[in-house]
Protein backbone atom coordinates (compact mmCIF):
# COMPACT_ATOMS: atom_id res chain seq x y z
CA UNK A 1 0.00 0.00 0.00
CA UNK A 2 2.86 2.33 0.30
CA UNK A 3 4.69 1.77 -2.60
CA UNK A 4 0.85 2.69 -4.37
CA UNK A 5 0.09 5.77 -2.59
CA UNK A 6 3.90 6.94 -1.09
CA UNK A 7 5.80 6.16 -3.79
CA UNK A 8 8.73 8.63 -3.19
CA UNK A 9 8.34 7.97 0.92
CA UNK A 10 11.38 6.50 2.44
CA UNK A 11 10.36 4.19 4.80
CA UNK A 12 11.61 2.59 8.37
CA UNK A 13 10.05 -0.23 10.49
CA UNK A 14 10.26 1.07 14.03
CA UNK A 15 13.28 0.13 15.84
CA UNK A 16 11.77 -1.66 18.65
CA UNK A 17 9.11 -3.73 16.40
CA UNK A 18 11.81 -4.90 15.07
CA UNK A 19 14.05 -5.61 18.24
CA UNK A 20 10.80 -7.60 19.46
CA UNK A 21 11.34 -9.85 16.04
CA UNK A 22 14.99 -10.02 17.07
CA UNK A 23 14.07 -11.17 20.95
CA UNK A 24 11.37 -13.70 19.19
CA UNK A 25 14.21 -15.17 17.09
CA UNK A 26 16.60 -15.50 20.49
CA UNK A 27 13.90 -17.33 22.26
CA UNK A 28 12.80 -19.62 19.84
CA UNK A 29 16.40 -20.95 19.44
CA UNK A 30 17.27 -21.20 23.51
CA UNK A 31 14.02 -20.23 25.41
CA UNK A 32 12.61 -17.58 27.43
CA UNK A 33 15.35 -16.11 29.75
CA UNK A 34 18.10 -17.52 29.39
CA UNK A 35 21.96 -16.45 28.81
CA UNK A 36 22.20 -17.68 25.77
CA UNK A 37 19.51 -16.15 24.59
CA UNK A 38 20.28 -12.65 25.94
CA UNK A 39 24.18 -13.06 24.46
CA UNK A 40 22.39 -14.11 20.86
CA UNK A 41 20.30 -11.16 20.92
CA UNK A 42 23.19 -8.85 21.80
CA UNK A 43 25.19 -10.06 19.30
CA UNK A 44 22.81 -10.17 16.82
CA UNK A 45 21.55 -6.30 17.94
CA UNK A 46 24.34 -4.09 16.26
CA UNK A 47 24.32 -5.86 13.16
CA UNK A 48 20.62 -4.93 13.06
CA UNK A 49 21.12 -1.36 13.95
CA UNK A 50 23.54 -0.96 10.94
CA UNK A 51 21.13 -2.48 8.06
CA UNK A 52 21.92 -6.26 8.29
CA UNK A 53 18.20 -7.63 7.90
CA UNK A 54 18.68 -9.82 4.89
CA UNK A 55 22.05 -11.33 6.38
CA UNK A 56 20.07 -11.84 9.77
CA UNK A 57 17.27 -13.39 7.13
CA UNK A 58 20.26 -15.64 6.18
CA UNK A 59 21.53 -16.88 8.96
CA UNK A 60 17.82 -17.23 10.44
CA UNK A 61 17.40 -19.82 7.73
CA UNK A 62 20.67 -21.57 8.46
CA UNK A 63 19.47 -21.86 11.36
CA UNK A 64 16.42 -23.12 10.25
CA UNK A 65 17.94 -26.35 8.75
CA UNK A 66 20.20 -26.98 11.79
CA UNK A 67 17.28 -26.96 13.81
CA UNK A 68 14.46 -28.51 12.34
CA UNK A 69 12.06 -28.70 15.57
CA UNK A 70 12.61 -24.62 16.32
CA UNK A 71 12.27 -23.57 12.32
CA UNK A 72 8.50 -22.54 12.02
CA UNK A 73 9.83 -19.94 14.53
CA UNK A 74 12.58 -19.21 12.51
CA UNK A 75 11.12 -19.15 9.63
CA UNK A 76 8.72 -16.78 10.68
CA UNK A 77 11.63 -14.21 11.84
CA UNK A 78 13.55 -14.83 9.37
CA UNK A 79 10.82 -14.09 6.93
CA UNK A 80 10.19 -10.77 8.84
CA UNK A 81 13.46 -9.72 8.43
CA UNK A 82 13.86 -11.04 4.41
CA UNK A 83 10.50 -8.81 3.88
CA UNK A 84 11.41 -5.32 5.74
CA UNK A 85 15.25 -5.42 4.80
CA UNK A 86 14.89 -2.02 2.78
CA UNK A 87 12.85 -0.75 5.72
CA UNK A 88 15.70 -0.96 8.32
CA UNK A 89 18.71 1.12 7.22
CA UNK A 90 18.95 2.54 10.65
CA UNK A 91 22.57 3.43 10.64
CA UNK A 92 21.59 5.52 7.16
CA UNK A 93 18.56 6.78 8.80
CA UNK A 94 20.33 8.10 11.94
CA UNK A 95 23.34 9.42 9.71
CA UNK A 96 20.31 11.69 8.02
CA UNK A 97 18.33 12.67 10.75
CA UNK A 98 15.76 10.53 10.60
CA UNK A 99 14.20 8.83 13.92
CA UNK A 100 14.08 4.76 13.38
CA UNK A 101 11.05 4.64 16.25
CA UNK A 102 7.51 5.89 15.91
CA UNK A 103 7.83 7.38 19.51
CA UNK A 104 7.76 11.14 17.81
CA UNK A 105 5.04 9.96 14.99
CA UNK A 106 2.68 8.84 17.71
CA UNK A 107 3.07 11.73 19.60
CA UNK A 108 2.81 14.16 16.97
CA UNK A 109 -0.46 11.99 16.03
CA UNK A 110 -1.84 12.23 19.55
CA UNK A 111 -1.11 16.03 19.48
CA UNK A 112 -3.20 17.08 16.34
CA UNK A 113 -5.91 14.87 17.89
CA UNK A 114 -5.58 16.66 20.89
CA UNK A 115 -6.00 19.89 19.26
CA UNK A 116 -7.85 19.30 16.30
CA UNK A 117 -10.51 16.71 17.38
CA UNK A 118 -11.05 17.82 20.71
CA UNK A 119 -14.63 17.62 22.80
CA UNK A 120 -17.32 19.10 20.56
CA UNK A 121 -14.77 19.29 17.64
CA UNK A 122 -16.03 18.90 14.23
CA UNK A 123 -14.76 19.51 11.25
CA UNK A 124 -15.44 18.93 7.40
CA UNK A 125 -13.18 16.93 5.64
CA UNK A 126 -12.10 19.99 3.50
CA UNK A 127 -11.68 22.02 6.42
CA UNK A 128 -9.26 19.57 8.01
CA UNK A 129 -7.13 18.88 5.13
CA UNK A 130 -7.02 23.05 5.02
CA UNK A 131 -5.46 23.03 8.44
CA UNK A 132 -3.09 20.09 8.71
CA UNK A 133 -0.16 21.30 7.09
CA UNK A 134 -0.56 24.84 8.93
CA UNK A 135 -0.46 22.93 12.59
CA UNK A 136 2.24 20.70 11.16
CA UNK A 137 4.76 23.80 9.84
CA UNK A 138 3.43 25.20 14.04
CA UNK A 139 4.49 21.83 15.51
CA UNK A 140 7.87 21.65 13.18
CA UNK A 141 8.34 25.14 14.12
CA UNK A 142 8.47 26.46 10.34
CA UNK A 143 5.42 28.44 10.42
CA UNK A 144 7.04 31.84 9.64
CA UNK A 145 8.75 30.02 6.50
CA UNK A 146 5.24 28.83 5.40
CA UNK A 147 3.66 31.99 5.79
CA UNK A 148 5.91 34.20 3.87
CA UNK A 149 5.45 31.56 0.71
CA UNK A 150 2.17 31.54 1.52
CA UNK A 151 1.99 35.42 1.47
CA UNK A 152 3.76 35.85 -1.68
CA UNK A 153 1.58 33.78 -3.58
CA UNK A 154 -0.21 35.31 -6.32
CA UNK A 155 -4.07 36.35 -5.55
CA UNK A 156 -6.47 33.19 -7.04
Amino acid sequence: MAAGQFFTSRQVVDWYHAKLHLAQAATALHGEGPAAARRWLRDHETPLRQGHAERLAQQLGQLENKYPEKAVALRREAGYFQDNYRRVHYLEMREEGFPISSGMVESACTQFRARLAGSGMRWSRPGMELLLPIRAAIMSQRFDALWQKAYHLPPN
